[in-house]
């Protein structure tokens, strides 16, 4: 085996090692502090456009000008003491186990998928170098095909199960539940 398929496997499992690992701190006690739901926002411009004309009429272009911003909410976040925490060690400090324990399963899914997905985007790497460099380079024209489209396959399951890892498994609404509290109304479902 030639170094650049050698260099590429060890590479490769460096990062498969370090894909595929739940957030959770795994916090302990709550011990009095306080559990919060926070909407988050972002600020999206509000912009005016502009016409101009030339001397002789017709339109010479126009221009877009930013003229303020609206705060708009895109999600929310769970807090703990004011500090922004994971999702599974927030119901964890609200004791919601039931949802402690769907979260566990939505994210080790998650976990698995991006491993699964780290080993085949890998192996078709390995497989499109390994092959020519054995068999010869004739067979360049199926190995390289075959590695673009798996590692294609590969990282496609490696963001679907970050995305699983990551996202929200819990409504915000289930979150005010969880500490004793009235839902928000931005937190209340859309009818």
């Amino acid at each position: 085996m030639n170094k650049i398929a050698k260099l590429t496997i060890l590479v490769g499992l460096v990062i498969l090692s370090a894909c595929g690992s739940n957030p959770s701190r795994g916090l302990a006690a709550r011990n009095g502090r306080d559990l919060a739901v926070e909407a988050t926002y972002v600020s999206v411009p509000q912009t005016t456009q502009t016409t101009f004309t030339n001397a002789d009429g017709s339109p010479g272009g126009t221009a877009t000008s930013i003229v303020g911003y609206t705060q708009v909410r895109n999600g929310f976040e769970y807090k703990f003491d004011g500090q922004t925490v994971d999702e599974q060690d927030f119901y964890q400090l609200a004791a919601a186990q039931n949802i402690v324990a769907r979260i566990k399963d939505a994210r080790s899914k998650g976990i698995r998928y991006q491993r699964i997905g780290g080993a085949v985007a890998l192996a078709s790497v390995a497989a499109a170098i390994i092959i020519p460099s054995v068999a010869g380079i004739k067979t360049m024209a199926y190995s390289m095909p075959l590695g673009i489209v798996g590692s294609l396959t590969g990282i496609y399951f490696y963001v679907k199960g970050d995305h699983m890892v990551f996202n929200h498994h819990a409504t915000a609404a289930e979150g005010f539940e969880a500490i004793g509290q009235p839902a928000a109304a931005w937190a209340l479902p859309q009818q």
